[in-house]
């Protein structure tokens, strides 16, 4: 895939030039508390400051813009509430004895030139990384269990290359409450900056994610439910589903899957919804359509595309 693809360029574009804007007035600068990043209000967290947005490295995005052969493009909440190995300390970036994480903290500090689309990639690299390893555990396997494979098979993936990982906001916060009002506030720049762009992306995949993001959890149900937003969305192309856990003898419910378009785009939004964690249901539980007749599996959802008259 090229730099030159426009969706690519576009949120690789917009993305480094955020960050770096958040890096020079957040971490060095640490502005007052009224300032923005490119009309994204710094949130204030359940601690009641806007310390996560000075101490945590925001993660807009993670993986490889760049990769050659994208296969898959995913949708999360936020970045969660931040890790040890994601502060930023500025009093440490020319510290001799640096990590290796820590080294390309400090090259982005220290060379102007270094963007946040090199950085995530090479972070991208490192499974140990927190990130990179929750991108793994929870969305990667699941594409494993989606073909079937185990590990050790033949063609099992063990690392993340080929797929992105977007959030709706780029901010660290310790829960999803402190974000969904936050979410709400700003809905253009996610429509604009978020949704819009990576609509466009998941129509250059290859393979049997072509024209799908896959999204888990229900903040963006949130957003297109508000008066504003209906007008996004193609209300022809919404879908809804029931999501069962066969595994039991007592079918027991999982979660629910909403799928929508947004107006003049053929990449579908599949939004899993409920549940407890921010795992993606089992591709063999059942599911049921709501309001037609008929059951199918997550797996044949996503894979055969059955419209009203397959079920």
């Amino acid at each position: 895939m090229s730099q030159e693809n426009p969706p690519i360029k576009q949120i690789k574009e917009y993305w480094d030039s955020w960050i770096t804007d958040w890096f020079t007035r957040c971490v060095l600068a640490k502005p007052n508390s009224g300032d923005k990043i490119k009309n994204w209000n710094i949130p204030i967290s359940t601690l009641g400051n806007k310390e996560n947005a000075y101490k945590y490295f925001p993660e807009p995005y993670w993986g490889n813009i760049d990769t050659p052969n994208l296969k898959g493009v995913f949708l999360n909440i936020n970045p969660g509430g931040g890790n040890d190995l994601q502060i930023y300390d500025p009093d440490d970036l020319n510290n001799t004895n640096e990590s290796g994480i820590d080294k390309l903290k400090g090259e982005f500090a220290n060379d102007e030139t270094y963007k946040y689309s090199k950085l995530v990639r090479e972070l991208s690299e490192n499974i140990g990384y927190i990130t990179t390893k929750w991108m793994f555990n929870k969305r990667v396997k699941w594409l494993n269990d989606m073909d079937g494979l185990k590990k050790g098979a033949e063609g099992y993936r063990t690392n993340i290359a080929d797929y992105l990982f977007f959030d709706l906001v780029p901010w660290h916060t310790p829960q999803k409450t402190d974000i969904s009002d936050f979410c709400l506030t700003h809905a253009k720049q996610i429509y604009e900056h978020v949704l819009k762009p990576i609509s466009r992306l998941a129509e250059t995949v290859e393979g049997n994610f072509k024209d799908k993001i896959i999204v888990r959890g229900s903040t963006i149900l949130d957003l297109f439910n508000k008066e504003k937003f209906k007008t996004y969305i193609d209300e022809k192309s919404i879908s809804k589903w029931i999501i069962l856990d066969s595994s039991k003898p007592l079918e027991k419910f999982s979660s629910l899957l909403t799928i929508f378009k947004l107006q003049d785009s053929k990449s579908e939004f599949y939004v899993f919804s409920g549940g407890a964690s921010m795992f993606l249901p089992n591709p063999e539980y059942s599911t049921l359509a709501v309001g037609r007749i008929g059951s199918t599996t997550v797996k044949d959802i996503i894979q055969k595309q059955p419209t009203a008259n397959s079920v």
